[in-house]
């Protein structure tokens, strides 16, 4: 049997950070809509690695209703012990005779809940929730259970209320907002999830530095539901950001597969240039914890993106262009070394059929995008000293030969004119049958039917064999 480690992929000696990464990771991979058994499994492991060890705070801070009693003090203490040592299904044993004999006093039915709810039933945890937040409306504790346990048993629809109630009276830990969001995400309440993780975010200080792995998580929810909507959030987030990694400083180094996975989200979803310094500015922060040549795969593929995004959205530069980054930049992690030739062979015969209107969206291109221009410079003073005739006709034998394996590119869809002419066979006798000769074979000897009056070996047959 796995222990609740190895679920979540981890080693025994995680820390609390870790464990929540690593949980918040796997969660956005099996939710509770698409793979409810994998994350019912998830999610209880989660709970038990990280709820337990608060579970003394978490009661001391409750004060509940004990029987004045020595032996139900003593009863509530071994439950205690019990859920300390992960022993969820005799603690759940005990809480239930406990009740039985003292009856649903606050303390037994709460360690019942929590017991059912960590050992995986959470069925009867949610009756049991449901009973404390009747009988106990103040104490949001119980509603955050509740929610929490709904989210968990895949009851998304309740969780949302139940989420809600209990962040209207108040629930604000890091925790509950990301678990709040993550449903959002899954009842596809993008608006909402987003609003609840800025509001949290932008409440980020030097004094929540410990929970500095909660908040790069909020940040991932933030921009990964920003996906699915029109952009109306981006502006706002990404100067939280910046402020965020500014208070952060050194302690993100730590989670640097998170923070180079937002780089690269917010160069991918950035809708034009007018936020290019706030994003410079996150690139240089992130630099600075993360640097290129350590991280030289990672920053590739943000820089390549940034590029992307800048020239999609840049109305002075043609398809024709932006077509040349695709080829010579963008294609490499995507297609072999034939392909990625045969398109930008297909980008320079282009190009130079466009001499010389399209000089000055290069001469742009060399100001603004010198990543771009820097891989196709050779080419560049190859047609300034070279006749650009002579280049092109090398181009198009490399051209028409790949084309042939390759499928056909953008040149001859909008140049057909200049697609070499297939030859004509004179006869193929697979496609057009045998052939039928009509008249009489002439002989060697024979003469010749072009009237010389000699033999036809020594006229017109000469040559043929």
């Amino acid at each position: 049997m796995q222990s609740d480690y190895e679920i979540l992929g981890l080693a025994t000696e995680a820390s609390a950070d870790d464990i929540k990464r690593a949980y918040f990771k796997l969660v956005r991979k099996f939710s509770p809509e698409k793979d409810p058994e994998n994350f019912q499994k998830i999610r209880g492991a989660y709970e038990r690695l990280i709820q337990t060890g608060n579970m003394e705070d978490a009661i001391a801070r409750l004060e509940l209703e004990i029987p004045a009693s020595p032996d139900a003090k003593n009863i509530f203490n071994k439950i205690e012990t019990l859920i300390s040592q992960k022993e969820y299904k005799k603690a759940a044993a005990e809480a239930e005779q406990a009740i039985s004999g003292f009856g649903e006093c606050e303390a037994f039915l709460y360690l019942l809940a929590y017991s059912q709810q960590l050992n995986g039933n959470r069925g009867k945890a949610i009756k049991n929730y449901v009973k404390l937040v009747k009988q106990y409306p103040d104490k949001n504790i119980y509603k955050r259970g509740l929610a929490l346990t709904y989210f968990e048993r895949g009851f998304n629809n309740k969780a949302m209320l139940a989420f809600e109630d209990a962040y209207k009276s108040g629930t604000r830990d890091i925790d509950f907002i990301l678990q709040f969001s993550l449903c959002c995400h899954e009842q596809g309440h993008y608006h909402r999830g987003i609003k609840i993780l800025i509001e949290l975010v932008s409440n980020f200080d030097s004094t929540s530095k410990e929970q500095i792995g909660g908040y790069i998580e909020a940040f991932v929810g933030i921009f990964t539901m920003n996906f699915f909507i029109v952009q109306d959030y981006f502006d706002d987030a990404i100067r939280q950001y910046a402020r965020f990694l500014k208070i952060a400083g050194r302690l993100i180094k730590k989670y640097d597969e998170a923070a180079l996975e937002l780089a690269f989200a917010i160069v991918m979803l950035m809708p034009d240039t007018d936020n290019l310094s706030c994003i410079n500015e996150i690139l240089e922060e992130t630099e600075k914890n993360f640097p290129k040549d350590k991280y030289h795969e990672e920053w590739t593929a943000i820089s390549s993106k940034l590029i992307d995004s800048r020239m999609e959205a840049d109305t002075r530069l043609g398809d024709e262009v932006k077509w040349c980054l695709a080829a010579f930049i963008l294609a490499y992690d995507l297609y072999d070394d034939t392909y990625i030739r045969f398109l930008q062979t297909d980008c320079k015969l282009i190009i130079i059929e466009r001499l010389p209107e399209i000089k000055k969206e290069f001469d742009i291109v060399k100001n603004e995008y010198p990543e771009l221009y820097e891989k196709m410079e050779s080419f560049f003073k190859q047609l300034e000293r070279e006749d650009v005739s002579y280049v092109k006709e090398k181009l198009l034998k490399d051209y028409d030969r790949i084309e042939k394996s390759t499928g056909e590119g953008q040149y001859y869809k909008l140049y057909p004119e200049n697609r070499p002419k297939p030859e004509k066979l004179q006869w193929n006798s697979f496609e057009e049958g045998s052939f039928v000769r009509n008249e009489k074979k002439i002989g060697r000897n024979d003469p010749c039917p072009c009237g010389s009056g000699k033999k036809y070996k020594h006229c017109c047959g000469r040559n043929v064999k």
